[in-house]
């Protein structure tokens, strides 16, 4: 059976993220691959039209499925997809498509302000953390981490970074 999202590039695009584990050519962490993943979902709720709730919720769920398949190992986007999932099951039947959008919607947008926030924190306790002209080796692309020794940077912190992979960190001068 053929599905609306399969053709559609915003699918396309993040089926490649999840498969491969690069964005437009760049290789990315967990915490990339999930916000896209998220504004994905967000873009193919609002953009199908289908005929029927069923149909909704239908395609809805294959797109969870097809990409908790591929993003197993990523807790966050597992947690997200159980959300939509959870609240699928407990719809009553007589909801409306626009309702069902408007829900999965909100929890989508909900759990993006989650995980920002978490970032921010998670980030700024560990920039604190970080001690003036301390020696940090990276042995990997960590979006959490590196915004960490940035934002230790910006505290004025002095740092010497050791990247094993150099690709993702662009803002970071090296000593």
């Amino acid at each position: 059976m053929k599905h609306w999202s399969e053709e559609r590039e915003v699918f396309i695009r993040i089926r490649k993220a999840l498969s491969e584990g690069t964005i437009d050519g760049e290789i990315i962490s967990a915490f990339p691959v999930t916000l896209e993943t998220a504004s994905s979902l967000i873009a193919l709720a609002k953009e199908f039209q289908p005929v029927t709730d069923e149909e909704y919720k239908s395609e809805i769920r294959w797109i969870i499925e097809t990409f908790g398949r591929m993003a197993k190992d990523l807790a966050p986007m597992i947690n997200l997809f159980n959300e939509i999932v959870v609240i699928l099951e407990n719809l009553d039947e007589k909801e409306s498509v626009e309702s069902v959008r408007d829900i999965i919607l909100k929890t989508i947008d909900q759990f993006i302000n989650r995980l920002k926030s978490s970032l921010e924190i998670t980030t700024s306790n560990c920039a604190k953390q970080f001690k003036d002209r301390e020696k940090v080796f990276v042995y990997s692309c960590n979006k959490t981490v590196n915004t960490a020794i940035i934002k230790a940077r910006d505290l004025g912190k002095k740092l010497s970074c050791s990247y094993r992979i150099k690709v993702l960190v662009r803002r970071i001068k090296f000593s």
